[in-house]
């Protein structure tokens, strides 16, 4: 899969399990995108199946952080 159509739905897939693990009110931290993380590599881990030299984890941290998703 192409990096870009992996970013989208990797973020599609964040907004979802966001819903259904972070209360409305609180902001997500970088703790809660490793669990993400970790739940996508055992439940969608096709969507991680893009070329990427370093830790996937690094690089979906960073999409998260880009969009402000998340907070270090």
């Amino acid at each position: 899969m192409e990096q870009s159509k992996a970013k989208s739905w990797i973020i599609v897939e964040w907004r979802k399990w966001k819903a259904e693990n972070i209360p409305d009110k609180e902001r997500p931290t970088t703790t809660d995108g490793l669990s993400f993380f970790v739940d996508l590599q055992a439940e969608r881990p096709d969507l991680l199946d893009f070329e990427y030299q370093g830790d996937k984890w690094q690089i979906v941290h960073a999409w998260l952080l880009e969009r402000r998703l998340v907070v270090d």
